[in-house]
């Protein structure tokens, strides 16, 4: 289809190594609700954070959509660095009726993705949100599209990645892998002082259950429960002064 309009929602992220703002972003068909399309792969905008000069703008050819295409990041974040400085940005492409995701990572010092890097191979469904963890690690919340793509399916789960061979470890809690959650657009967890806190929403539990995994250890904690009565779908850190 045609290109009528461009994505106002798409993802900005300032790179503190480089000095540079990146902004992802996609064509669409210019009509709005399900009738709606994309009509291109996303776009690398790189621009000067001082005078707001594009200095790059390039279409990627290794993934249709970033992930958080619809808000950006107003809840979900999609985009992490490492200790170097690269960029790391979750997305996806539709492989019939799977949505396949990708992790894709731009090196430091680089405006174009690394067409030789991909850290979440074998995409059971839809990547949504990334943290990074330290070491090469980070948590990722995804769906399993086999287990239900609506809104409302309990199909989604947290996994660590290993960002150098893109291994990645489902998390379990004493043995056993935790269920599937509920909660398609959700950011029920926070990377604070070496520990990761996640929310897990199952069909089976009354309560969500947050809990808490060790960055250094890779032990995971049964932490607080949150009353069936709230809706619980943020996890936020606020300190004190």
């Amino acid at each position: 289809e045609e290109t009528k309009k461009f994505t106002t929602s798409g993802i900005l992220t300032y790179n503190e190594k480089t000095g540079k703002l990146f902004y992802f972003y996609y064509g669409k068909n210019g009509l709005s609700g399900k009738s709606g399309k994309t009509t291109t792969a996303f776009y690398t905008a790189v621009l000067d954070p001082v005078t707001l000069a594009v200095e790059s703008n390039k279409r990627n050819s290794l993934a249709r959509e970033m992930a958080g295409s619809a808000y950006g990041e107003l809840m979900q974040d999609c985009v992490m660095y490492d200790e170097s400085g690269n960029l790391y940005l979750a997305a996806i492409t539709e492989k019939g009726d799977l949505e396949q995701g990708h992790l894709l990572r731009i090196n430091n010092g680089e405006i174009d993705f690394d067409a030789t890097y991909e850290g979440y191979p074998n995409a059971d469904g839809k990547l949504l949100t990334i943290q990074y963890l330290g070491n090469g690690k980070a948590l990722a919340y995804a769906r399993n599209d086999a287990a239900g793509t609506a809104i409302d399916s309990y199909s989604h789960y947290y996994s660590i990645i290993d960002l150098t061979t893109g291994e990645r470890t489902r998390l379990s809690y004493e043995g056993k892998e935790l269920a599937y959650s509920g909660g398609r657009f959700s950011q029920r967890s926070v990377v604070f002082n070496e520990k990761a806190y996640f929310g897990v929403n199952t069909e089976a539990d009354t309560n969500a259950i947050i809990y808490i995994y060790d960055t250094k250890t890779g032990v995971v904690e049964k932490g607080a429960e949150v009353a069936g009565e709230f809706y619980f779908d943020m996890i936020r850190v606020i300190e004190n002064d």
